[in-house]
């Protein structure tokens, strides 16, 4: 039990971390793009 329990928790944490670099892109590609209100956009 404790290796499928090991398993889950970090397959979640690399969804988490994933979803902060993925976001992290997308904010510096409009910052880049020299968008106004890039947080509306992303939001």
């Amino acid at each position: 039990m404790k290796i499928l329990v090991n398993r889950k928790i970090k397959k979640l944490f690399r969804l988490v971390l994933m979803i902060i670099v993925a976001f992290t892109l997308i904010s510096a590609a409009f910052i880049g793009l020299k968008f106004e209100n890039a947080a509306l956009c992303v939001s």
